[in-house]
């Protein structure tokens, strides 16, 4: 927003895309004290960021920007991009460890024995 890329250069669709990105960002900050609603609204907000700049870079949407701020936009998007990466890494890594195997099937089983709740995780590291 500093460098008006989102004003002048984003296409349509990639300006939708990082639109829901930042207002989904607002909700999950708006929503902090529910965890699940947080939990779940950052990540899909890192995915509408990271959707939103892979189009932009992939379309080579820098090309029409002057060359000082070709190169200061470029490794800023780079490091976003990086950023963003490694924050849905570990949200979908979080999600995995808290998310049961039984809610794919039996989301009631666990109810009734405890022995048998098992995360997603326990069970990919089960299965290799």
């Amino acid at each position: 927003l500093f460098t008006q890329i989102y004003f002048k250069h984003l296409q349509e669709l990639e300006a939708k895309l990082l639109s829901v990105g930042i207002l989904t960002v607002a909700l999950a900050n708006f929503s902090d004290f529910l965890y699940a609603l947080n939990n779940r609204s950052m990540i899909l907000s890192g995915f509408f960021i990271i959707a939103s700049l892979v189009l932009f870079l992939k379309r080579d949407g820098l090309v029409s920007l002057p060359n000082v701020t070709k190169m200061i936009t470029t490794f800023a998007l780079y490091i976003i991009f990086g950023v963003f990466a490694i924050f849905l890494i570990y949200q979908c890594s979080n999600l995995l460890n808290y998310l049961s195997f039984y809610l794919l099937g039996f989301p009631f089983l666990p109810w009734f024995t405890e022995e048998v709740n098992f995360s997603l995780r326990e069970m990919i590291g089960w299965v290799l």
